[in-house]
């Protein structure tokens, strides 16, 4: 979009028409020593009276700086924070060595925001979410009140596609046994697990193929990586896609998988679930929740790349999954249902 900033307009996304100011700019091929983050925060102090002008007093965000500045600069704003995953991005953000000096003061700031938060929401398992508020009230001493909401899915994008057709499209054989891992490529996503287990598919099924979905600091050295393991024949990178780009490749799969040390409540999963692919993951936050071992996926609890290779052929032999997974997504994961809980929870909406 190519809007002046600190300016309304009236825009389109999605069938819809809004109203929209940007206050800041990214722009991804310039390297800066200043997360975009705090750029954002910035822009929201810069432009604040355009803000106020349209009579807003209530901010709903899933961006922590965000959070910080309304809290502290607007205190009487209504605010409802969502968290889309209670790992400090300090550590697995994209600068993690200057993160690790930062991470206590970040937990520290955060938890002192967002007890000053009307509504909280985080997009993790309950038992992520119990550790999260320990965590909090040791450090800072404020008891959080969290309620859980997954990540939504968008169930008009995302379902479940014929294989071939999306082969078709994405020029790939008809008979190959194919993976797909969406996401970004950064070390906090495990990815060089998944090319361990592509060497023990490879015994088995030799032209078996890893698409994988997205961009990311760490591309480079996947790819040379790829090459020192010889697996130029089985991996692809597609770079960052537009959305019902990502579902044809999910489509394309044989079998989703997702190799994170941590996650949130995983987007990639419930795309990859409301296309009705299985899904071989590690046990991430969630997984739990979505997955049922041996019925739509397996989630394997050990870093093991054999035992991940046998589960990602074995997953790849479940028949009835794409009606049992889309079904669920639909009934529990739709923008919809997300929607209607955010307005049961947040006064500010009634």
């Amino acid at each position: 979009m190519d809007h002046k900033l600190g300016e309304w307009t009236n825009i389109e996304f999605e069938g819809m028409q809004f109203e929209f100011m940007p206050v800041y700019r990214h722009i991804p091929s310039r390297v800066s020593t200043i997360p975009s983050v705090l750029k954002f925060a910035v822009g929201l102090w810069r432009y604040h009276t355009a803000i106020a002008s349209r009579g807003i007093k209530t901010v709903f965000t899933r961006t922590y700086t965000a959070l910080w500045y309304y809290t502290s600069f607007h205190p009487s704003w209504s605010m409802c924070f969502y968290y889309p995953g209670l790992g400090n991005p300090m550590l697995i953000g994209r600068r993690p060595i200057l993160g690790r000096y930062l991470a206590t003061l970040y937990e520290y700031i955060q938890g002192q925001a967002a007890s000053r938060a009307e509504v909280l929401f985080a997009a993790a398992s309950h038992k992520a979410i119990a550790d999260y508020k320990d965590k909090i009230k040791a450090l800072t001493g404020k008891c959080l009140s969290i309620i859980q909401l997954p990540t939504s899915v968008n169930t008009n994008v995302f379902y479940p596609r014929d294989k071939l057709r999306c082969r078709e499209i994405l020029n790939l054989p008809k008979t190959t046994k194919v993976f797909t891992f969406i996401g970004r490529l950064a070390e906090v996503k495990g990815i060089p697990f998944l090319f361990d287990a592509m060497l023990e598919i490879r015994k088995i099924y030799s032209d078996s193929l890893l698409l994988l979905v997205g961009d990311g600091e760490g591309l480079e050295s996947l790819r040379n990586l790829v090459r020192k393991m010889a697996l130029q024949d089985h991996v692809c990178f597609l770079g960052k896609i537009q959305p019902a780009s990502v579902a044809t490749a999910i489509g394309a799969a044989d079998v989703c998988v997702i190799s994170s040390f941590c996650e949130g409540f995983s987007n990639a999963m419930l795309e990859e679930l409301a296309c009705g692919r299985p899904i071989v993951t590690t046990a991430v936050s969630g997984a739990t929740e979505v997955i049922r071992n041996g019925l739509n996926g397996y989630v394997i609890h050990d870093r093991d790349p054999n035992e991940f290779a046998r589960k990602m052929m074995d997953a790849a032999l479940l028949i009835e999954t794409a009606d049992i997974s889309h079904c669920f997504a639909v009934n529990r994961y739709s923008e919809e249902n997300l929607w209607s809980k955010v307005k049961t929870h947040w006064t500010a909406l009634k």
